[in-house]
């Protein structure tokens, strides 16, 4: 083989490792399985009434439930997974008040 051959055939060979790792390191990783936690935990928030009882910790866990998709849509996938992580808190917290006030109301006790 001739130099300017091994040369272009290196050369070659090195972008294309070049390519597979810049491509790997700037590829973020989806946060899937947050979003589906905090849908999992606002649909709990629901059933357990978080909506007429708790409707603070509720609205919020909607709107950052809503802000984690909106970003997730726009590959924005860092401030997805904060806005999924804040909307399971969130919807954790209604499911717990709504369960409360839900407990307290049935043995005669109100908040």
């Amino acid at each position: 083989m001739t130099p300017l051959k091994t040369f272009s055939k290196n050369l070659v060979l090195s972008a294309t490792i070049g390519l597979g790792f810049f491509s790997c390191s700037t590829s973020k990783s989806r946060p899937t399985r947050l979003l589906i936690y905090a849908s999992a935990a606002l649909r709990a928030a629901d059933r357990a009434g978080g909506e007429r009882k708790a409707p603070d910790a509720y609205r919020k866990a909607e709107s950052a439930y809503w802000k984690a998709k909106t970003q997730y849509q726009l590959k924005q996938y860092e401030e997805a997974a904060r806005a999924a992580i804040e909307a399971r808190r969130f919807a954790e917290m209604a499911e717990i008040e709504a369960e409360t006030r839900g407990a307290a109301a049935s043995q005669g006790e109100f908040y």
